[in-house]
């Protein structure tokens, strides 16, 4: 077994894995979206989104036998795959996962996480093998167009669907409604207005008098057929009052006005008991779990 960089002629042996994976969620990790020779020379190569990527390989006699990729996006470093075949074994694999993440060391990283699905044992266990932790299994929901939809019903609720943002109110909301998000607090003011000024994102306050006590976010990919819930929040006070559900509902009528919109995806992490309860009463399905691995590079 041989740990080397990926090159131009592995290409036709990845693409095999990654329709390997498709197939089957017991093979699934955060991969390469491409699905063709030429698009993986793209997004592998000189054109890769990632600012910076270092692809590996695992190789055996019979080929390409595993694939991982250190990347970096927005400042963070996280892995691809690691993605096998079904005959490795995870001793085999391990060493490939050491070296991405000796490579995120040399690069003076702090830490480096992974995403592989719930159902995917052996990814897991590699990662495990390779001192990284699971902190966090986020669950994706699913609902369908032609799925019944319940009608939207008068409310002790007002609405607002809005393009113009307080921001500080808007953070203040964010923070509130979930202990887990962070992402949005490091945004700048022009990162946030330019978000919120994009044509397919819509921001829907919910107020209870002049109040403002909940939230949520839609992201409209009519090209692609599809809409995704980014955020949706309840603050405490308003909890328990089925605001999360009329949220969702507005939400989904919203989606399903476009005519492109085929399908809307929504995601809650496994503390997100509530959230899951609301997306699930309203008609979504559980679709799958991701779950999300750490590991923190000693200096």
């Amino acid at each position: 077994m041989t740990v080397r960089a990926l090159e131009s002629r592995d290409f036709p042996d990845l693409l095999a894995l990654l329709k390997l994976q498709d197939e089957d969620a017991a093979h699934r990790s955060m991969t390469p979206e491409s699905r063709s020779v030429e698009e993986l020379a793209l997004e592998l190569g000189e054109l890769s989104p990632y600012s910076e990527l270092v692809p590996l390989v695992l190789e055996s006699d019979a080929g390409l036998t595993a694939y991982v990729a250190l990347c970096r996006y927005d400042g963070e470093a996280f892995l691809e795959g690691p993605l096998m075949h079904p005959e490795a074994s995870v001793e085999e694999v391990k060493p490939l996962v050491l070296e991405a993440t000796a490579e995120a060391k040399r690069r003076g990283f702090a830490f480096v996480e992974a995403f592989v699905d719930e159902e995917n044992r052996r990814a897991q266990q590699v990662l495990s093998e390779a001192a990284f932790e699971p902190f966090r299994t986020t669950y994706i929901y699913t609902f369908t167009r032609g799925t019944p939809l319940a009608p939207l019903a008068p409310s002790p609720f007002r609405f607002e669907r809005t393009k113009t943002v307080d921001l500080s109110s808007y953070r203040d909301l964010y923070r509130e409604t979930s202990d887990n998000w962070a992402t949005r607090l490091a945004w700048r003011d022009e990162d946030l207005l330019e978000r919120f000024a994009d044509p397919n994102v819509t921001l829907t306050l919910a107020y209870r008098g002049d109040k403002l006590v909940g939230h949520l976010e839609l992201e409209r990919f009519p090209d692609e057929g599809y809409a995704e819930v980014a955020y949706f929040g309840v603050l405490p006070e308003a909890r328990g009052q089925k605001l999360g559900r009329e949220l969702l509902l507005r939400g989904l009528h919203e989606a399903f006005a476009d005519e492109a919109i085929e399908q809307v995806l929504a995601r809650a992490q496994d503390d997100e008991r509530a959230a899951s309860f609301a997306l699930e009463g309203v008609g979504f399905r559980l679709s799958h779990g991701v779950v999300a691995f750490t590991l923190e590079l000693e200096p």
